[in-house]
C-alpha cells in the first residue's frame, strides 16, 4: 500500500529530497554523525555502524577475505549517533509533534534536546513518541545511544530462570540470522531506517485497513476501517474515491472521541477485476483515496492500494491424511517458488532496485510464492508492493527461529505490540498469503533434543510461553488485522515423525544433512515442501570479488570463513563421489561441479513435486538469495549471479 504524507509530515530522515506530499509541508534533509574514539564522522542514511565505519575507512570490508572474525569487536561495545534539525514555526504551532522511529535497531536511547525521549528494544516495532513541549525553532539536538544488542542478549540469557534453546539471540527482538547462521556471519549490527515527525491538531488518520465482506466477478462489497487517533471530540466526514476516476464512492459521518477510534465504512465496486498470481493471471491492482475531514478546515487523505481476491489455505481431512493447498480465487493453486532470506545482513543497503531485480527473478522464473523466512527481518513496504505488481505469494513468518523463546510479561508484551503493527501494516496486500509462526521451533522442541536436562516444571514452563507466543498472541493478531490464515510452524511435523507426508508442510533434510540419495525426493512426498536444498559455490567471478586469489582452496582460512555449515564441504564430497564417481582436484572444476550437484538435486525434488499434484501441492526451494557472498543453498548470490540451478528450476516452473 501507499499512503499520501499527513498534511504535516517534517521530515523523512534518510531520504535527501522529499516532495512536498500538500502544500504548506516542509522536507529537510539531515545530515547524522557517529562518534568513534572521540572523534565524529559522517553517516550515510539510512545508516548501520558497519556501514558507517566502511564509508569512512576506519575498518575493511567486512565481506573480504576473513574479515569477519577480525570485526566482532563492532558489535560489542555501544554507538552513538546524533544529528540537529529546525523546525518550521507552522508545524511547531500544532497541538501535537510526534517523532516516529521504525526499524530502530534495537536497544536505543534517545534524546531529543538532552531529554531522555524513548528507550526502544524491538527493531520490528514502530516506536511513537510526543515531543511538542520539547522541540523548538531552531537547533533540535537529537541523540540515539545504541547499546550493545550482543552484550544484552547475554545479560539477558544469563538472568533467565532457564538456558532456552537458541542461546543468548532468542532474548532479542532483532534479527535472529545477524548473531550467526549456517549460511550467514556473525555481524550484530544496530542502526536506522526511517523517522519522521507528525505534526497534527484535532486527529490524525493513523491507518485504513480494507476488508472483503464479498467478492465475485460482478461485485465487490468493501468495508474500510479507519482509523483515527483523535486528540478531542469531534465529528468528521470521511469521503472515499476511485483515485483513477475521481469518482465518489461513498461519504459518511462519525463523531470520534480522545483515543483511538475504528470507523467502519461500508462501499460496493460492480465488475471486478480480481488479483492473480503469476502464471495463471493478471495482479490487478486497485487504488482508493480516503478524505477524513473535521472541523477547522482540518483534512488529511491516505491513499490505500490493494488487490481484490480471495485466499484461503486448505487444511483439511482426506483419503490420503490431510490436504495442505492455497485456494486462490475458488482455483487450487500449486505453489512454485522458493525461501527468502535478507539480501544483506546489513539492511540499510537493500535499495528498492535490490528488491526489485530479485523479486523480477523470482516471476521470471515462473514462480507464484517466496516464504519470509523467520529467522531475517520484516521487510520494507517497496518489498511487498512489488510482490503485488508481480503476482508473488508471499508466505510469511513472524521473526522467530530455531529456539525457544522467553515468556515474561514484558517479553510477551513486546511481542504483541510488534505482531499487531507488522500484520496492520501488510494486511492491505493482497500478495499476502500465509502468517506462519515461527521455522522449525516445534520441531526443535518435539525432536531435537532441546528438553535435555530440563526436568518436569521447566518444560511445562517453557511451553506455556511457546503456547502463549504462537497459539495464542501471534493468531489473535492475525484473525484481528487480516483476512489470511495462520499455520503455528514451519514444518507442522519433522522428518522424525512419519506423518510429514502426509500431513502439514515439510523441510526434507534427508538430502543433505542426513546423507541421504536424490531418490529421497520421489520417496518422501509431502503435501506441501516449504523448504529443501542443497548447497553449492558461487560462481568464480564471485568468489573472486571477495577473496584473494590466494585463498582460491577449500581449505583456505578465508574461505573456511565463508562456508558456515560445520560439515558442508565433506557433504558435497560425499555426495560428488557418490553421483560422479570423483570429487575435481582443480578448484575451478570443483566450483562448477558443486553447482552442476546442486542443480541435479533441485531438479529431482522440484520434479518429484510437480509429478505428485494434486498430492502435493507446493515446492519451495531453499534458498532464494544470500545475505552475503559465501558457499550456500542459494540460486542467486549476494552479488545477483544466477547460479546454474536458478535455470534448472525455472525450465521446471516455467513447463518447459
Amino acid at each position: 500500500m501507499r499512503y499520501n504524507k499527513l498534511l504535516f509530515l517534517f521530515f523523512l530522515i534518510w531520504t535527501a529530497q522529499v516532495p512536498d506530499a500538500h502544500a504548506g509541508s516542509t522536507a529537510i534533509s539531515v545530515p547524522w554523525q557517529f562518534n568513534y574514539n572521540d572523534q565524529w564522522y559522517p553517516a550515510q542514511t539510512p545508516f548501520s555502524i558497519h556501514t558507517d565505519l566502511l564509508s569512512n575507512k576506519l575498518i575493511g570490508d567486512p565481506f573480504y577475505a576473513d574479515n569477519e572474525t577480525q570485526q566482532q569487536w563492532i558489535g560489542q561495545r555501544d554507538w552513538e549517533y546524533k544529528t540537529t534539525f529546525d523546525v518550521s514555526d507552522t508545524t511547531l504551532s500544532k497541538k501535537h509533534l510526534e517523532l516516529v522511529f521504525t526499524s530502530l535497531d534495537t536497544y536505543v536511547d534517545v534524546y531529543l534536546n538532552d531529554s531522555l525521549i524513548l528507550n526502544a528494544e524491538n527493531m520490528f516495532r514502530e516506536w511513537r513518541v510526543e515531543c511538542k513541549g520539547l522541540l523548538k525553532k531552531n537547533g533540535n539536538a537529537l541523540r540515539l545511544i545504541f547499546h550493545s544488542a550482543e552484550k544484552k542478549a547475554k545479560e539477558l540469557y544469563e538472568k533467565y530462570p532457564y538456558k532456552l534453546p537458541g542461546e543468548e539471540r532468542v532474548m532479542t527482538r532483532k534479527a535472529q540470522f545477524q548473531f550467526g547462521w549456517d549460511w550467514a556471519p556473525r555481524f550484530i549490527t544496530c542502526g536506522l531506517q526511517n523517522m519522521q515527525l507528525e505534526a497534527w491538531d484535532d486527529f490524525r488518520v493513523a491507518f485504513v485497513r480494507m476488508k472483503q465482506n464479498y467478492l465475485d466477478q460482478s461485485q465487490a462489497q468493501l468495508m474500510a476501517v479507519v482509523e483515527v487517533e483523535a486528540a478531542t471530540s469531534t465529528p468528521v466526514t470521511i469521503v472515499v474515491r476511485d483515485k483513477k476516476t475521481k469518482r465518489k464512492l461513498t461519504e459518511s459521518e462519525a463523531d470520534v472521541i480522545p483515543g483511538t477510534n475504528m470507523i467502519r465504512v461500508r462501499y460496493s465496486l460492480d465488475q471486478v477485476y480480481t488479483w492473480w498470481c503469476n502464471g495463471i493471471g493478471k495482479a490487478t491492482m486497485y487504488e482508493f483515496i480516503f478524505e477524513v475531514k473535521g472541523n477547522n478546515n482540518q483534512s488529511e487523505t491516505k491513499e490505500v492500494r490493494t488487490g481484490l481476491r480471495t485466499l484461503s489455505l486448505v487444511n483439511d481431512l482426506d483419503s490420503s491424511g490431510t490436504s495442505f493447498y492455497f485456494e486462490l480465487n475458488g482455483s487450487p493453486v500449486f505453489m512454485k517458488g522458493a525461501n527468502y532470506v535478507p539480501q544483506d545482513v546489513f539492511p540499510n543497503r537493500v535499495t528498492d532496485e535490490n528488491y526489485r531485480t530479485l523479486l523480477k527473478a523470482v516471476k521470471d522464473a515462473g514462480m507464484n510464492m517466496i516464504r519470509v523466512w523467520g529467522g531475517g527481518a520484516y521487510q520494507r513496504d517497496e518489498f511487498y508492493d512489488l510482490c503485488d505488481e508481480y503476482g508473488i505469494l508471499v508466505w510469511h513468518d513472524f521473526m522467530f527461529a530455531g529456539g525457544m523463546y522467553p515468556f515474561d510479561s514484558a517479553y510477551l508484551n513486546n511481542v504483541r505490540k510488534e505482531a499487531q503493527y507488522q500484520v496492520k501494516r501488510l494486511s492491505n496486500h493482497p500478495c499476502m498469503a500465509l502468517w506462519c509462526g515461527n521455522n522449525e521451533c516445534s520441531e526443535g522442541w518435539n525432536r531435537w533434543g532441546w528438553q535435555d536436562g530440563l526436568d518436569s516444571a521447566q518444560k511445562a514452563e517453557i511451553w506455556f510461553g511457546y503456547q502463549k507466543i504462537f497459539n495464542d498472541i501471534l493468531p489473535n493478531a492475525v484473525v484481528g488485522f487480516s483476512q489470511i490464515a495462520y499455520w503455528e510452524s514451519s514444518p507442522e511435523f519433522g522428518r522424525g515423525d512419519a506423518r510429514h507426508t502426509h500431513e502439514g508442510d515439510a523441510h526434507n533434510w534427508f538430502v543433505w544433512h542426513d546423507g541421504e540419495p536424490f531418490e529421497n525426493y520421489e520417496q518422501k512426498v509431502p503435501r506441501f515442501m516449504s523448504e529443501f536444498g542443497f548447497q553449492s559455490m558461487p560462481g568464480l567471478k564471485s568468489l573472486r570479488m571477495f577473496l584473494p586469489d590466494s585463498a582460491l582452496s577449500l581449505t583456505s582460512a578465508a574461505m573456511k570463513v565463508h562456508q558456515k555449515h560445520s560439515r558442508g564441504f565433506a557433504i558435497i564430497n560425499a555426495y560428488m563421489q557418490k553421483q560422479y564417481g570423483t570429487v575435481p582436484v582443480n578448484f575451478s572444476d570443483y566450483v562448477k561441479r558443486s553447482q552442476q550437484l546442486q542443480a541435479e538435486a533441485m531438479t529431482r525434488g522440484v520434479t518429484a513435486h510437480l509429478d505428485a499434484k494434486p498430492y502435493c501441492m507446493g515446492s519451495l526451494v531453499w534458498q532464494l538469495n544470500d545475505c552475503w557472498p559465501s558457499v550456500s543453498w542459494s540460486m542467486i548470490d549476494y552479488y545477483g549471479n544466477k547460479k546454474p540451478v536458478y535455470e534448472s528450476v525455472k525450465k521446471l516452473f516455467l513447463g518447459e
